[in-house]
């Protein structure tokens, strides 16, 4: 009621509103008095939540803003039903666990009433997802595309990016840019040099996971080959000569007459430009125009003027413009730039040409015809086509095989038939077999399993085309099999197949081509006796039939194959070594490969620069160990001697002298020398007498002749001789007798001398007084050794935990590795240590930055860590000094940790999880 008909006036009370009246009546008693009441309760305050994370989030701090409908509100918040608390707009949450929160919030009146409730609700994923590469190419590629698969272990939300980095080696790497890819993943066109594949997973979430997958498309590729009788070579893409098989004659040109069954290298040479293998001799032609044969020498068939077997290459003469050389049997022939036909060496069938039947140890021409354009030497007849495109056979003429419709021998050209528009020739053992400019393949001769292709076994005395096809781009006639490849690139042979040497996965003979597999890419092939090999555009080599004598060249003697099989030079390693920023290994082969920083010549490859991948160090195929130290590198060969090469500040190259050298150079002249240990600036090594003898610096004593004067010569180390094994580290040296005691000596502030104190020695002091220590390892500034009960011991410092007894303390005597007792082999680097189990699992311990205890992570560790999630068969481990070396038991070769200076050998990054260097 309002008597006065005023209109009431509402002002704020408290949160709600007041209505002050002033009645008539009371006017006049109290005109000052005022009646005041709050309204009755209106609503409740609406809150509303405006924003907050995303539904599915990898954020662990959260943000959360809210308004409410009225101008003053008071407002609670709480998290995953907690008790309410006062808040305000915005709201932070930090340090959110992964799972789903539920966050509230409501408004709240002056008599404590609350409004609805707001909510919003979001998931925190922090887990990032994890990118296994399931498909990848192997670390050393000839081929030009690589094919990945990657997938997401632990999410089945990702999304995936890719991305290329490229590095020539000129200096001047490419990263690649991330784009939108899915598995599988092609990439092609790659040139020669090193990459690294990145694949980046993200998830719902936003998290993030990244594997790669490092890998070279390797600068060796081969561009021609040719099969012999039991032997072939090849020259690679670089113009690098390589050579395999029998080696009786000293036909593979490698010096010696040993058998080989991976690919040798013919010298250093890199500008060989065509190669020929005939029975048991080789020839090949050079840019410069030069010719050079070796191997057997019967009937003068190398052309040096002399019956004596060569080993290595000599030249034919000194003309330098020798155009294409072809070997058969025991006579060779080659043709010159001026269009000029030559042959020489056995005569007996007329095959030289020149008209009589006359041995020649010398070249005579054939004729006086200067537009020969291309030869090919038989067993004991031969072929060449002339520019006008006529072809001319000559020599033996049993079965036919020169085409000219007789059977009558020819010691002069005769030509076959009258067609002048011949492309190319090949004269096999007994047949010949030429392609025409058509396009279509003519062969003729013996034909006993059908190796004329024709689809009989009658010999012909006259060409008969095989089959009709109008494609063949080049034939090789073997001994009694014959291939061709055709312009689609696809490869075919027919013939004999008694060892598997057409290539189709059987043994059974074929009057008529078939095909060998299914690639379309053959560019070249060379048919010999019972086995073929052909290249492909990609630069692979492939060698298929009888291996008796390995001349499939994929690293065993035996082992026929039916069907192509690839070679490379990668070889497998039986020994490696790791210094500070390079590396070296022997391989099964007896070659010795060096790769990393090259200052001062420490790859022995006669320069200073870096290699990223390994090179091999010379021609040599007889070494038997190798060490490196931390600049300079010492190796032993087969017949006892000692080489060393390198920086030689201190003498440490063992030459008696202080003259650096990039190539090797040999310890005095003994060749009973049995095994070397390079360490910092020293080294020492064992002879076969069992004497102990140092060299190099010798500032504390370490080479253990009782001075501290250095010596540029090896010095004894006292007068014992039952010194079983020594290894050198950066300033002491240790080393086990074989009555099993072990002997320290040079510096030891840390106790790495292992004698209980810190004092320096400059001769040996023994390691406590057990006689069952098997092997030693010192390492830049601690030891470890192993004894025969499998025990591992190590000593001295323990800064990072490379003792491996789960502390970092000090110790100058021994303290055991856990308490495991099936310890093979250790190596002691710089700040960690690595050793094998007998079952062959591989451990390392202590600092970690770098990767190199290999366990995927960065975190030092005081005890052992597996390498590897899985036992494997590791053979033998090499401690560097920021990275590691490991050989499988299969030859393969591993590295990882510090890659700075190319150390690894493999032209990536750091790398904290093994990557294979080189592969069986």
């Amino acid at each position: 009621m309002n008597p006065s008909g005023q209109a009431p006036t509402i002002v704020p009370c408290g949160g709600f509103a007041m209505i002050h009246l002033r009645p008539p009546a009371l006017a006049l008693l109290v005109t000052a008095l005022s009646f005041t009441a709050c309204r009755s309760e209106p609503g409740l305050p609406v809150v509303t939540v405006d924003a907050g994370p995303q539904a599915l989030t990898g954020e662990t701090t959260a943000v959360l803003s809210f308004s409410c409908d009225l101008n003053v509100c008071n407002t609670e918040c709480r998290l995953n039903d907690a008790d309410w608390e006062h808040c305000e707009s915005p709201m932070v949450y930090e340090e959110l666990e992964d799972g789903t929160h539920h966050f509230e919030v409501r408004g709240v009146n002056a008599k404590g009433r609350t409004g609805a409730v707001a909510a919003w609700t979001w998931t925190v994923d922090t887990v990032a997802p994890v990118v296994a590469i399931t498909v990848a190419p192997p670390a050393v590629n000839m081929e030009t595309w690589a094919l990945f698969e990657f997938e997401c272990t632990n999410k089945d939300d990702c999304t995936f990016d890719c991305a290329v980095d490229y590095d020539d080696g000129t200096g001047s790497p490419h990263t690649g840019s991330w784009e939108s890819c899915e598995s599988p993943h092609l990439i092609s066109d790659l040139a020669t040099g090193a990459y690294v594949f990145h694949v980046r997973a993200t998830d719902g979430a936003g998290n993030v996971g990244v594997a790669d997958h490092a890998w070279s498309v390797v600068v060796f590729g081969w561009r021609m080959t040719s099969s012999g009788d039991w032997h072939a070579c090849g020259i690679a893409k670089d113009g690098s000569l390589w050579c395999w098989g029998r080696n009786n004659y000293g036909q593979l040109g490698d010096d010696t007459t040993t058998d080989r069954a991976l690919p040798v290298q013919v010298g250093t040479d890199e500008d060989w430009a065509q190669v020929s293998a005939g029975e048991s001799h080789t020839c090949a032609t050079r840019d410069g125009g030069s010719l050079w044969c070796w191997g057997n020498n019967y009937y003068g068939k190398l052309g040096d003027g002399t019956p004596l077997q060569r080993d290595s290459p000599v030249q034919v003469g000194w003309n330098e413009d020798w155009a294409q050389v072809s070997t058969g049997r025991n006579h060779t022939c080659a043709t010159r730039e001026n269009g000029s036909l030559w042959c020489w060496g056995s005569n007996t069938s007329g095959q030289l040409g020149d008209g009589t039947t006359t041995i020649h140890i010398f070249p005579v021409q054939v004729g006086w015809e200067v537009d020969w354009a291309q030869v090919s030497a038989g067993s004991w007849h031969t072929c060449a086509t002339r520019e006008n495109g006529s072809l001319w056979c000559w020599g033996s003429n049993t079965s036919g095989r020169l085409g000219d419709g007789t059977t009558t021998d020819r010691a002069s050209p005769v030509q076959v038939g009258t067609d002048e528009d011949w492309a190319q020739v090949s004269a096999g053992s007994s047949h010949t077999c030429a392609t025409r400019e058509n396009g279509t393949l003519w062969c003729w001769g013996r034909n006993i399993s059908g190796w004329l292709g024709d689809g009989t076994t009658t010999d012909r005395a006259s060409p008969v085309q095989v089959g009709s096809d109008e494609d063949w781009a080049q034939v090789s006639a073997g001994s009694q099999h014959t291939c061709a490849t055709r312009e689609g690139g696809n490869l075919w042979c027919w013939g004999r197949n008694n060892w598997g040497q057409l290539g189709d996965g059987t043994t059974t003979n074929s009057a008529s081509p078939v095909q060998v597999g299914s690639e379309v890419d053959w560019t070249q092939v060379s048919a010999g006796y019972f086995h073929t090999c052909a290249t492909r555009e990609n630069g692979s080599l492939w060698c298929w039939g009888t291996n008796n004598r390995g001349q499939l060249g994929f690293g065993e003697h035996g082992g026929n194959k039916g069907y192509p099989v690839a070679l490379d030079i990668n070889r497998s390693l039986e020994q490696i070594s790791a210094s500070e920023e390079h590396g070296c290994g022997v391989a099964t082969d007896g070659s010795l490969w060096c790769w990393g920083n090259n200052d001062y010549g420490r790859l022995g490859d006669g320069t200073n620069t870096w290699r990223a991948y390994p090179v091999q160090m010379g021609s040599e195929m007889d070494w038997a160990q190798v060490s490196a130290g931390r600049h300079h590198t010492c190796a032993t060969r087969e017949n006892g001697s000692l080489w060393c090469w390198g920086p030689n500040w201190y003498g440490q190259l063992g030459d008696g002298t202080t003259t650096n050298s990039t190539y090797p150079v040999q310890v005095g002249l003994e060749v009973d020398w049995a095994r070397v240990s390079a360490g910092g600036y020293q080294t020492c090594a064992t002879r076969e007498n069992g004497t102990l003898w140092c060299w190099g610096r010798n500032d504390y004593g370490q080479l253990g002749d009782g001075t501290t004067t250095d010596s540029a010569s090896p010095v004894q180390v006292g007068s014992e001789a039952e010194w079983a094994q020594v290894s050198a580290g950066s300033y002491h040296i240790c080393a086990t007798r074989e009555s099993g005691s072990l002997w320290c000596w040079g510096y030891n502030p840390y106790g790495q001398l292992g004698d209980g104190t810190t004092t320096n020695s400059a001769s040996p002091v023994q390691v406590g007084s057990e006689v069952d220590w098997a092997q030693v390892s010192a390492g830049s500034r601690h030891t470890c050794a192993t004894r025969e009960g499998r025990s591992l011991w190590c000593w001295g410092s323990n800064t990072r935990g490379q003792l491996g007894d789960d502390t970092t303390t000090d110790s100058a005597s021994p303290v055991q590795v856990g308490s495991e007792v099936d310890w093979a082999q250790v190596s002691a680097g710089e700040l960690h240590t690595c050793a094998i189990s007998e079952g062959g699992s591989l451990w390392c311990w202590g600092y970690n930055l770098h990767g190199q205890l290999g366990d995927g992570t960065t975190t030092d560790s005081a005890s052992p860590v597996q390498v590897g999630s899985e036992e494997v068969d590791w053979a033998q481990v090499s401690a560097g000094w920021r990275y590691n070396h490991a050989l499988g038991l299969d030859g393969s070769g591993w590295s990882w940790g510090n890659n700075s200076n190319g150390q690894l050998g493999d032209n990536t990054a750091w790398k904290t999880e093994p990557t294979e260097v080189l592969d069986p």
